[in-house]
């Protein structure tokens, strides 16, 4: 007799219509947004957050400049929430060493330890497609408390 056999399995990688390793999608409007804080000069940051279903990022808001930049910095980050991740492309204004005002637009993810694990997990495989959506990002920072996100930390890293 034959022997058949049945395999129920595939070598090859399932990638989704996204294209996304992670299955999750970034919506349109996160690009939208993107673009505008780096083309417009007008906006400080875009807040970006994973739908509850866990299949999409979307774009939950914007902040426009105002006042001293660091002092903004310090009520977002104020605001951050303390167990749930969030996307942030921040537009950084700051000082270098010969007193000239630069800009940086950084890509802040913001993945807390209290996050839950699945949370946690989906945040992190999803930053680099995410990132690859963002055409002319200069930084990029990871932050899980408090500490890692300090102005003095972060325009550090803006600085290099």
């Amino acid at each position: 007799g034959r022997i058949k056999f049945h395999f129920f399995f595939s070598t090859k990688r399932k990638r989704t219509m996204s294209g996304s390793r992670s299955g999750i999608e970034v919506d349109d409007g996160c690009v939208t947004a993107f673009n505008n804080l780096k083309m417009g000069k007008n906006l400080r940051y875009v807040t970006c957050k994973m739908t509850a279903d866990h299949k999409k990022v979307t774009c939950e808001g914007t902040v426009a400049k105002t006042g001293n930049p660091e002092e903004q910095f310090k009520q977002f980050v104020a605001a951050l929430p303390p167990n749930d991740g969030r996307y942030f492309i921040y537009d950084f204004e700051f000082k270098n060493a010969d007193n000239d005002i630069r800009n940086k637009v950084a890509l802040i993810a913001w993945i807390p330890d209290a996050t839950p694990i699945k949370t946690k997990m989906l945040y992190t495989t999803t930053k680099d497609d995410f990132k690859k959506k963002l055409q002319g990002l200069q930084v990029e920072i990871q932050a899980t408390d408090y500490d890692e996100i300090s102005w003095d930390s972060v325009i550090q890293r803006c600085q290099k």
